[in-house]
C-alpha cells in the first residue's frame, strides 16, 4: 500500500506544479504521518528526517508520529528504497516474503502481575482487495517461570552466519553490507551473589565453519558462525519473567500484531506490530518505549529493565525453503 501511495502522489504532483495532495485519516496525525513521512522518504529524505519534518510542520509540540510501530514501518520503507535513474523515482526493492515460526513469548522484568494474556494476529490478503483484515493465529497466557520446571522443548540456541574475511567477499560496489565483528570474549560461569551494574543477558560464542578444511582454526583465522544463547536461568532468577512456549510453533508471515491483556476480555496493556521480512535473527526484542499504546496499566506491570522478547525459528520462504543470511539482507 505504501508503494502504491507514493507512486500515486508522485504521479499526481508531477502533472502540474499547482497540484496538491491531501492526506487524511480519523485523527489526522498517526496514520497520516506514516504515509506523509513515507512519501518524504520516497523523495530522498532519511526516515528520521522525514519524521522530524512531519512533526515540526503538523504539530506544535513536535510530537508527530508517536506510535512506535508506525515509526518502525517508515524505517522499513526506507530500507527498501534504492537510488533512481537521473531525476526519476527511487527503485523499490520489495523483500521476499518470509515466514517464521514463533516459538516463545517472554515478558522480561515484570512487576505486580503473575500472568498476562496475548493474541497473535496476522494481516492476510484478500483477492482483488487492498485492505487486509486481521486474522487471529493464536492466543495464550504468559505465566511466571517456575524454578526447577522442566520443558520438553526449550529452544535456547540459534545460529547466525557472519561474513568471511576473505578477498572474495569484498564487495565495494555492491549494496550488500558484510558483517564486521565488533567484539569477542569468554563466557564464564555465573557466580552466585555476584552483582553486575549492567546485566548482559545474551552471550556470544564463536564456532568454526562447517567444512573439512576448517575443522581446526589456525592462527589468525576467523570463525565463520556465531551461536547466540538465549537468556539463561541464572539471569531469569534475578528478574520476574512471564513465559509462554508454544507446544506447536505458530507460523507467521508478513504483517504481525501481538496484543497483550491483563484479562482475556478487555484491559489491554499494549501491543506491537512488525513484519517478518525484517527479522534478521532469531530473537526480536521491544523495550517499553518500543511498544504501542502503553497506558497506566501497562507501565504498572513493567520493571526498569522490562522488555518483550519473541523467539523465532530460522527463516523460511513461503514455499518452505530455508533462507540464508543473504536472503534476509535488506541493505
Amino acid at each position: 500500500m505504501i508503494q502504491r501511495f507514493c507512486q500515486s502522489v508522485r504521479s499526481w504532483l508531477s502533472l502540474d506544479p499547482k497540484n496538491i495532495a491531501v492526506v487524511h485519516c480519523m485523527a489526522g496525525k498517526g496514520r497520516t504521518g506514516l504515509m506523509v513521512s513515507a512519501y518524504l522518504v520516497y523523495g530522498g529524505m532519511s526516515a528520521e528526517e522525514a519524521l522530524e519534518m512531519y512533526a515540526s510542520r503538523r504539530t506544535t509540540n513536535n510530537n508527530g508520529v508517536s506510535i512506535p510501530s508506525q515509526r518502525r514501518y517508515v524505517k522499513y520503507w526506507s530500507h527498501l528504497l534504492g537510488k533512481g535513474i537521473g531525476n526519476g523515482p527511487p527503485e523499490v526493492r520489495l523483500p521476499q516474503e518470509h515466514s517464521r515460526e514463533l516459538l516463545r513469548i517472554r515478558l522480561y522484568d515484570t512487576a505486580n502481575v503473575d500472568s498476562v494474556f496475548f493474541v497473535v494476529s496476522e494481516l492476510q490478503e484478500v483477492p482483488n482487495e487492498m485492505y487486509r483484515p486481521s486474522v487471529e493465529l493464536a492466543r495464550g497466557c504468559c505465566r511466571q517461570f517456575k524454578k526447577g520446571y522442566c520443558r520438553s522443548s526449550s529452544p535456547r540456541y540459534y545460529i547466525s552466519h557472519i561474513n568471511c574475511d576473505s578477498e572474495e567477499d569484498e564487495v565495494p560496489n555492491e549494496m550488500y553490507r558484510p558483517s564486521v565483528e565488533l567484539a569477542r570474549g569468554c563466557c564464564r560461569q555465573f557466580k552466585k551473589g555476584y552483582c553486575r551494574s549492567s546485566s548482559p543477558r545474551y552471550y556470544i560464542s564463536h564456532i568454526n565453519c562447517d567444512s573439512e578444511e576448517d575443522e581446526v582454526l589456525t592462527d589468525g583465522e576467523e570463525p565463520r558462525l556465531v551461536v547466540q544463547m538465549d537468556t539463561e536461568s541464572s539471569i531469569i532468577d534475578e528478574k520476574t519473567c512471564l513465559d509462554f512456549y508454544f507446544d506447536k510453533p505458530v507460523r507467521v508471515s508478513g504483517d504481525i500484531r501481538i496484543t497483550f491483556y491483563q484479562k482475556m476480555i478487555g484491559s489491554r496493556l499494549f501491543y506491537t506490530c512488525f513484519n517478518t521480512a525484517f527479522i534478521t535473527n532469531g530473537l526480536l526484542q521491544f523495550s517499553i518505549g518500543e511498544l504501542d499504546k502503553v497506558g497506566g496499566n501497562g507501565r504498572s506491570i513493567s520493571g526498569p529493565d522490562f522488555s518483550l522478547e519473541l523467539l523465532f525459528s530460522p527463516a523460511t520462504s513461503i514455499s518452505g525453503k530455508l533462507l540464508s543470511r543473504d536472503d534476509l539482507s535488506l541493505s
